[in-house]
């Protein structure tokens, strides 16, 4: 028995296809270009055969990538019949074998990459994340975090009007000052619980209930100062990346943080991650020079903290600012001690301003 013919062959190397000529005879099959220079020359005992379509072959040898292609019916047919009885590419368990190794080892390298590489370099991912994605995380956020803070009921967002122009009053200085690499926008939400967050994307959260628990609008600003701080730095963001990678590449990935599932889980670990003291160290630090600069105590935060910290953690079911920003004796030495550094200044918010911001939410 002998079998030649024409076909295209793979070195296995490059995917370059090499017009050659075959024979096949009861021992081997002999492989050569068309100038006659043998290419390969695979014994009959080590040939893999697979069907490539109708009219078509394709014939392998055992443990090697390089392959023989013939497409011509009749060659295609004769090989087919000589070899039938040959077994089918992929049927040797070590090529399977290492095939499914290579397999598993790409699926690992993704899996460490996601849950492993991404929170690692959370650090250094967040600042590259563009604005517009931030913000929509945020905006995908913002329902799951207001329903939270207020105890699992339909949260209400505090907006009278004169309350809202004292807000105003003394947030935007503070903000002009911070610099911040995203809009600001700031929202009070109608909770007894002391608490103010910053969530991805600019938008700051205050409660009624640390409005009414600070004393001054001097404690208030230090506290919001304290919070952009934390915008500044792109923590929330940092966060995200490092408590739920893989989500947030995904989102990113395919452009939607909408899906209430995405939503859900973004603003829960947003909740649940709180700050580290590192970071808490950070935002303090933050506050101390942005309330220098406006000519207003920084050690306004420290009293602030105190007042804060006579609240429990939880109040029905609710965070309180305690749980996701943790409070050391450290931290209000430090805020203590950075008081002093202004001079006698008016006040941030006269009377009558500070009264219709303690009444915002009525």
């Amino acid at each position: 028995m002998r079998i030649e013919g024409r076909g295209t062959f793979y070195d296995g190397r490059s995917s370059r296809p090499v017009p050659v000529a075959f024979a096949l005879d009861l021992t081997r099959l002999s492989i050569t270009d068309l100038a006659g220079v043998e290419l390969a020359s695979w014994p009959m005992a080590s040939l893999r055969r697979a069907d490539a379509g109708a009219g078509r072959v394709r014939i392998a040898r055992e443990g090697e990538d390089a392959r023989l292609e013939v497409d011509d019916p009749v060659a295609a047919r004769a090989l087919s019949v000589a070899l039938r009885a040959t077994p089918a590419v992929g049927s040797d368990w070590r090529g399977l074998f290492k095939v499914a190794g290579w397999m598993l080892a790409a699926v690992a390298s993704i899996a460490a990459l996601l849950f492993i590489g991404i929170p690692a370099l959370a650090d250094r991912i967040a600042p590259l994340i563009p604005v517009s994605a931030e913000q929509k995380i945020g905006e995908a956020a913002k329902p799951q975090i207001l329903s939270t803070l207020s105890g699992g009921k339909t949260p209400k967002l505090c907006r009278s009007q004169d309350g809202s122009l004292a807000l105003r009053h003394l947030t935007e200085p503070l903000i002009a000052a911070a610099g911040a690499p995203l809009p600001v926008t700031v929202d009070v939400v109608d909770v007894r619980l002391p608490n103010a967050f910053a969530l991805p994307g600019g938008s700051v959260i205050l409660t009624r209930g640390l409005i009414e628990k600070v004393a001054s609008p001097e404690e208030l600003a230090g506290v919001f100062a304290h919070e952009l701080g934390h915008v500044v730095h792109r923590d929330g963001m940092r966060g995200l990346l490092k408590s739920a990678g893989l989500s947030i590449v995904l989102g990113l990935i395919i452009g939607d943080f909408t899906g209430s599932s995405v939503a859900v889980l973004v603003g829960r670990t947003l909740i649940d991650a709180g700050y580290s003291r590192e970071t808490e160290a950070m935002a303090d630090a933050f506050a101390i020079d942005l309330m220098t600069r406006i000519g207003r105590d920084p050690a306004a935060l420290s009293t602030a903290l105190e007042a804060i910290s006579k609240e429990g953690p939880e109040l029905d079911g609710v965070l309180s600012w305690l749980s996701t920003h943790p409070v050391t004796a450290e931290r209000t030495r430090i805020l203590r001690a950075a008081g002093g550094r202004t001079g006698a200044a008016e006040p941030i918010l006269d009377p009558a301003g500070w009264a219709s911001l303690k009444a915002i939410c009525r």
